[in-house]
């Protein structure tokens, strides 16, 4: 786990003090490579596919949004009490896809487990297809709310106007606020 480190060391400095909206994501990336990508590294890069999308799904309505101011959006993500975490915690994304699907069926119980200790107070996105197909139903069963009823593809290409319309209808479905007003009632293609 040395190697994830630094994963886990930005992932903690946006935690926010309580958490309204967990993202679950896949797993870490394989940093490989020395390609660090990651959803909290400050760095905009090209292949911050997660971070543009959730960003986008979240505050692309408002007129002053940026996509490529990371480090503010960031901090405006965690002041919101949005939390990304993944279900596996270890790099999956440089195997097959038959081998992550099961490594992703084997950490359920233990994705359960963070998912009802981190308790968020509206609930839960998962944000990769595999994931949301192995894990929604046992999540609820255990009593977690996941907000959506289809799965989010990961916002890649031409699935990222997918993603961010429908995270915004889960989020308007939970009555989604930010600063006491929601601002989600209406959706549009991630356009950035």
């Amino acid at each position: 786990m040395v190697e994830l480190d630094w994963y886990e060391k930005l992932r903690h400095e946006y935690r926010p003090e309580r958490i309204r909206l967990l993202l679950v994501g896949e797993s870490a990336p394989d940093s490989r490579g020395g390609d660090r990508r990651f959803f909290y590294s400050v760095t905009l890069s090209q292949h911050d596919n997660l971070y543009r999308g959730v960003s986008s799904a979240l505050y692309g309505l408002d007129v002053e949004f940026d996509v490529s101011q990371k480090k503010g959006n960031l901090q405006r993500i965690k002041d919101d009490g949005v939390w990304l975490i993944d279900a596996v915690e270890t790099p999956v994304n440089s195997q097959t896809k038959s081998a992550r699907r099961k490594v992703i069926r084997a950490a359920i119980p233990n994705l359960i487990k963070r998912c009802r200790e981190l308790d968020p107070s509206v609930g839960v996105l998962i944000c990769h297809t595999v994931v949301f197909e192995e894990a929604a139903r046992q999540l609820r069963e255990a009593g977690v709310a996941v907000l959506h009823d289809d799965a989010l593809p990961f916002p890649l290409g031409n699935c990222g106007a997918r993603f961010v319309d429908g995270v915004r209808l889960a989020l308007s479905r939970a009555e989604w606020k930010r600063g006491g007003r929601s601002h989600l009632n209406r959706t549009t293609p991630c356009g950035k």
